[in-house]
């Protein structure tokens, strides 16, 4: 099969993006499909076309996830357009389009409806759908209008007076990944950095009830729900550093939670799912408190893959290896689409 791993972009995740993109391009070159891996915003040379899949060509080299989040360079802040030269010509000819990329431009349904209007195939959500998940504000409205429990929340802008905001609480950009940006505030002396920070990411902000608990996250394969994984911080919180940088995380899969519980979780995990109108694969974090109340925070319809990320370890938990579960998210493409 013919495939393209399309990669970067310009979003704060895009040294994540080229991370998961180069893994993913490994793994259907193993699986033994004529993958080619491609950076979104750059451009291509023109190449025969009927040899370039077959060259099975990696065309954006070593990705390394740096210890900070991707800030635009002068290079992408002068470019005109967003695709690069070529891009969208050698995605029409893939039979499908991996779509390994996070964040901005990616998660938020923009490229998918480009794909959309052109016939492309693509894996993952789409365009509206995407949207929706996107959108941590639109995303928790859903849940409340259909009984998923999540945390209180408010949306606010850089020029809203803040008053009356209960601490400890949570500071997220509104639309995001990877914990970029997001900030647990203890005091109220923190909040005015935390709103700072937050907003170089995101013009408009969540602030949300802390909840203190454990924190938990389900994937769901072509809505196949897989085992529980808990996410545990020996100090700290589970932000962008930690994430990728940092010994102090374990991730214990299938989590250790009563049956009963996990029976819960789960339903709760692809009832957001199917709220959303999420497709292919996806990733619901969750929290539990101290009482056991659970709490959906958000939906992640692009989440990472690498082997080390959240999804794959529960594949990996009943039986799917990495590379298998990059198969069955193209083969699933193939099978849904419109």
């Amino acid at each position: 099969m013919n495939i393209v791993v399309l990669t970067g972009g310009t979003s704060s995740e895009r040294d994540v993006s080229l991370s998961s993109g180069t893994l993913i391009h490994k793994a259907l070159i193993e699986k033994g499909h004529h993958a080619i891996l491609i950076d979104v915003c750059e451009d291509l040379p023109l190449i025969d076309s009927e040899t370039l899949f077959e060259s099975q060509k990696n065309f954006i080299g070593d990705a390394v996830i740096t210890a900070k989040p991707f800030i635009l360079n002068e290079s992408h802040l002068s470019k005109k357009g967003y695709f690069g030269q070529h891009v969208l010509e050698v995605c029409k000819k893939a039979d499908v389009v991996f779509i390994a990329m996070h964040g901005a431009n990616a998660e938020d349904g923009k490229i998918q409806a480009v794909f959309d209007l052109y016939g492309i195939t693509y894996t993952g959500s789409g365009s509206f759908a995407s949207g929706l998940a996107m959108d941590k504000a639109v995303a928790k409205q859903l849940f409340m209008q259909n009984n998923i429990p999540t945390a209180k929340s408010i949306t606010i802008t850089k020029h809203d007076k803040i008053e009356d905001i209960d601490i400890p609480c949570v500071v997220k950009p509104l639309n995001g990944g990877s914990s970029i940006g997001v900030t647990i505030v203890k005091n109220h002396a923190e909040l005015e950095d935390s709103l700072k920070e937050a907003f170089l990411f995101c013009d408009q902000v969540l602030i949300e009830d802390f909840i203190n608990g454990r924190e938990f996250s389900v994937g769901i394969l072509d809505r196949d729900v897989l085992p529980i994984i808990e996410i545990c911080m020996e100090d700290g919180f589970y932000d962008y550093f930690n994430k990728y940088h940092t010994e102090k995380v374990s991730e214990i899969t299938p989590a250790p939670i009563d049956e009963n519980k996990a029976k819960e979780m789960s339903e709760l995990a692809l009832k957001a799912y199917d709220v959303l109108g999420l497709k292919n694969y996806a990733r619901i974090d969750f929290m539990m408190d101290e009482m056991g109340n659970l709490y959906c925070l958000e939906a992640n319809s692009l989440p990472g893959m690498t082997p080390s990320s959240l999804l794959p370890q529960e594949a990996l938990a009943v039986g799917i290896d990495f590379a298998d579960v990059c198969e069955k998210i193209v083969w699933y493409a193939l099978d849904h689409r419109v």
